[in-house]
């Protein structure tokens, strides 16, 4: 016996063996519903004008990201006498991120659905805790399927930017994380599987790169920590004057692939909305040079509305400008509370994975089965497991402002 169950991920097929279950998902629905749901709608606008780059590497503890630089100063005055005077080297820069084994291991009891106003879409008897005895069970379940994907797909991207952030650590040991003991230990466990992107913009910061310490004055902070008084467009000046000047350069033409390389400013939310804030005090009716819209064929992939501008971004001297409402997020989580902005250059930012035959953030290879005899009765299990490899390509192509206050 088998049945097939519908979604957004497409047709998930379930065959039976014995009392047991199996989900054989459809390969390409399955890849394409992950980055679909999970990566392209909680962080649709990163994704639309390319910051990150991927490479496949299956069977490996670290991958290999490779630059060419261009060479410099080739021209030389004309000579005679058949005077040959070679100039100039294309270098390659390899940079190597490490790869961390990352996993999921997931249940789900019918009796959560038990004695309460959904116990009526269940079966009868002993089809009491099968919840795909009943057409309305297996709808349940396909949006329990959907939520589980975006779950992966928000702590995906959690782990991605602020895995092993020393934040956690310090906030583990001075108790000051502001949720419940269960899931601090359930987002500091997961936080522990590999370093993040935020991590090492930080550590980079504590070594003392010029540009990732721009400042951002306490006189710009409201005495609660709550806001941000000075000026957005003035503190973008600053991130913008601390790139150097291949970053500078590259932001004003375009990649052999044709995509701009210019700057994109991802900022704090609270930043963001003085900057708004500004724009609306100078324009009452904002022109649609300061709107971003996407692209077609981004929007085509990732079914949203290209016609539209794209809320929470605008743009600043031609560099978009994007609010990281996620951001707000680890502070709430960590107790802490940091202001920041990154200018990013499309492409510096590194992720490497191992599985195969898929293009940037696909391919959970979910499995999920139903034990349906004693002791299980019902019970559904999920698992899957990966490697991840988060990075900064080149750290001379990103800049940074951030100011962290912790608790006293």
């Amino acid at each position: 016996m088998s049945f097939t169950l519908e979604g957004d991920f497409g047709s998930a097929i379930f065959s039976t063996n014995g009392n047991s279950r199996y989900l054989e998902l459809d390969t390409a629905a399955s890849l394409n519903f992950f980055k679909k749901i999970s990566i392209l709608k909680t962080n649709i606008t990163q994704n639309s004008f390319g910051l990150f780059s991927f490479v496949y590497a299956p069977r490996q503890t670290e991958a290999r990201f490779a630059s060419l630089s261009v060479p410099k100063h080739l021209l030389s005055k004309r000579t005679n006498g058949c005077v040959w005077n070679p100039k100039g080297k294309v270098n390659q820069r390899t940079t190597t991120i490490g790869m961390s084994p990352i996993e999921y291991n997931g249940e789900q009891c019918p009796d959560a659905y038990l004695g309460d106003c959904l116990e009526k879409i269940m079966g009868s008897g002993n089809d009491i805790r099968d919840i795909f005895a009943t057409e309305e069970g297996r709808i349940l379940f396909s949006q329990i399927v959907s939520l589980l994907y975006q779950g992966l797909g928000n702590s995906f991207y959690d782990l991605v930017w602020y895995g092993q952030h020393p934040l956690i650590t310090d906030a583990d040991t001075n108790d000051w994380y502001a949720v419940d003991d269960q899931e601090w230990a359930d987002y500091k466990d997961q936080q522990d599987a590999a370093g993040g992107i935020m991590t090492m913009v930080d550590g980079f910061k504590t070594q003392g790169l010029a540009n990732y310490n721009v400042d951002i004055p306490v006189a710009d902070i409201s005495a609660d920590g709550t806001a941000f008084i000075g000026s957005a467009t003035a503190h973008f000046d600053d991130v913008l004057a601390a790139q150097n000047t291949e970053m500078k350069m590259a932001s004003k033409r375009p990649s052999l692939d044709g995509r701009m390389n210019k700057s994109v400013l991802l900022t704090d939310a609270r930043i963001y909305a003085k900057y708004e804030e500004e724009m609306q005090a100078k324009f009452p009716t904002l022109p649609e040079m300061f709107r971003y819209f996407y692209n077609g064929k981004f929007c085509q992939a990732a079914g949203c509305d290209g016609a539209a501008p794209v809320e929470g971004v605008l743009k600043y001297k031609g560099h978009l400008v994007v609010c990281m409402d996620e951001w707000q997020e680890f502070n709430d989580i960590t107790g802490t509370n940091t202001f920041r902005t990154l200018a990013v250059t499309p492409g510096v930012l590194g992720l490497a994975f191992d599985v195969p035959d898929v293009k940037q953030f696909s391919g959970m290879g979910m499995r999920i089965t139903q034990h349906l005899d004693s002791p299980w009765k019902g019970k559904i299990f999920m698992d899957t497991t990966f490697k991840i490899g988060p990075g900064i390509i080149d750290e001379n192509y990103l800049v940074n402002a951030s100011r962290t206050f912790v608790p006293e």
